[in-house]
């Protein structure tokens, strides 16, 4: 009896460590840590880049294959004529300035707070595959451009799949701007609402609805064509 007790005990043991021994051989091994980029970054860049607070990340011919996040404070310049490529998102969170050209993003881009603007921020001649959201720009902040010139430059319209969103910025913001020739190709719903630094949606061609809401000043919208509802 009392050798049959000891089995039933040892088996109970065997029992419970196995699945403990197991989950720690199988253990997912741990997440490589972002690229931080201070300065140039060319070739490719496997996962995701980190711009810190105070930095400006320039890309330069890069690939990066996964997600751009801008901390606080920093900046994202990619060169004019680099061509980069970025396999997820970007997501700029109180940045100073912002600016993607001749570029290819595959998820979202998403700018929330920008400090500066102008000719140092904008997006021109960039593939967007998800949508476009572009927030909460702050007081003092120069215009934000998307498509047309980019500050002299011509023809840098955008192809955005998703949706844009241009919601409670300071600062203004131009959607094109530079006449015919120069507009950005809008596969989804625009939308203004919020805005009081006054801005411009011209000569685009949305596919969706463009709706305008609550904007003081209003905005001005000449040259697009719309797809759905034009509330502008």
């Amino acid at each position: 009896m009392r050798q049959a007790t000891m089995r039933r005990i040892a088996m109970i043991t065997v029992a419970v460590l196995v699945p403990i021994v197991g989950g720690v051989i199988g253990a997912a091994p741990a997440l490589a840590a972002n690229t931080l980029c201070t300065g140039v970054l060319t070739g490719t860049i496997n996962g995701n880049v980190e711009v810190p607070s105070g930095a400006n990340c320039v890309l330069d011919g890069a690939t990066v294959t996964g997600s751009v996040v801008v901390d606080p404070g920093g900046s994202l310049n990619s060169v004019r004529g680099g061509g980069s490529t970025i396999g997820g998102s970007v997501v700029a969170n109180q940045p100073v300035n912002v600016l993607l050209l001749g570029s290819s993003v595959a998820g979202n881009i998403s700018i929330t707070g920008l400090t500066g603007g102008g000719c140092s921020s904008g997006i021109g001649g960039t593939t967007v595959g998800g949508s476009f959201t572009y927030s909460n720009s702050a007081p003092g902040s120069a215009f934000f451009e998307i498509g047309g010139g980019t500050c002299g430059g011509g023809g840098y319209g955008n192809t955005i799949n998703g949706a844009v969103t241009l919601q409670n910025n300071r600062g203004a913001v131009e959607l094109n701007g530079d006449g015919p020739g120069g507009g950005n190709t809008l596969r989804s719903n625009v939308t203004a609402t919020g805005n009081t630094g006054g801005g411009v949606i011209n000569y685009n061609q949305i596919t969706g609805s463009l709706t305008c809401s609550a904007n003081t000043p209003p905005y001005s919208a000449t040259g697009n064509t719309v797809g759905g509802r034009n509330s502008c």
